[in-house]
């Protein structure tokens, strides 16, 4: 039997069909098994505000990544004021210590 002579219901297409095929396991070969596969669309109750709730957490989430990329930056810049900071004092006692052994006038 070819599939171009199965009578297919209106409005169904062979893009449409599943073709299964397997071994039964015995000398009787193989079986094939021909679906008609049918799409739909089923509302869902409740989707609507399902999504209206991921928005909305997305929209948080969102906001508090704005928030936590701001505290990072402004960690970073701390941590390199601290550093200047530092830096500068190391600086000012080396040059103390110069002055006073008398390697620095």
């Amino acid at each position: 039997m070819k599939l171009s002579d199965l009578e297919l219901p209106e409005g169904c297409s062979y893009d449409d069909l599943v073709v299964e095929t397997n071994y039964d396991g015995d000398d009787d070969g193989y079986i094939t098994i021909i679906l008609w596969r049918v799409e739909k669309i089923v509302q869902t109750p409740g989707y609507e505000k399902k999504l209206k709730k991921y928005e909305n957490d997305l929209s948080n989430w969102e906001e508090k990544m704005k928030f936590h990329d701001q505290e990072v930056e402004e960690w970073k810049e701390w941590v390199k004021q601290e550093k200047n900071s530092r830096l500068e004092a190391n600086l000012a006692h080396a040059e103390e210590l110069l002055k006073k052994h008398g390697r620095l006038k």
